[in-house]
């Protein structure tokens, strides 16, 4: 069950991020439509209908049709993307400044080992003589 929603929540995100809308997958239906229409009037294949609607023709083919037929098909969304951000850094007014590492801070550093259970075994001690 879980892997069926998990599965379901990534579709979603999927879909999302093509841009589709639900409003979309209701307008189906016109793009059907009107890919009959130009088959039938212009002779045009499913490739020139997408290049004339929603690609590099899609400017000539707006001005010799009229517009009404245009806004119910699917996938027409006026987006913009207006926000860009620049940083720019002046480095003449920000300036690092240089630290000062004093042998009297190096000193300071302090060390004890954390392993000190083999000190105090009665197996590992120094060689003596007999």
């Amino acid at each position: 069950m879980i892997k069926i929603i998990s599965f379901f929540i990534a579709s979603i995100i999927l879909i999302q991020s093509f841009n589709i809308h639900l409003l979309d997958v209701f307008k189906l239906k016109n793009l059907m439509e009107h890919i009959e229409f130009h088959k039938s009037t212009y002779g045009d294949n499913v490739f020139a209908f997408v290049a004339k609607h929603y690609g590099y023709q899609k400017l000539n083919h707006e001005k010799k049709e009229e517009k009404g037929d245009h806004q119910q098909l699917p996938f027409h969304h006026n987006t913009s993307f207006d926000s860009v951000v620049l940083y720019v850094f002046d480095m003449n007014r920000y300036q690092l400044k240089d630290l000062d590492y004093s042998d009297s801070e190096l000193d300071t550093f302090f060390f004890q080992s954390a392993y000190s259970f083999m000190e105090n075994s009665d197996i590992f001690q120094p060689p003596q003589s007999v």
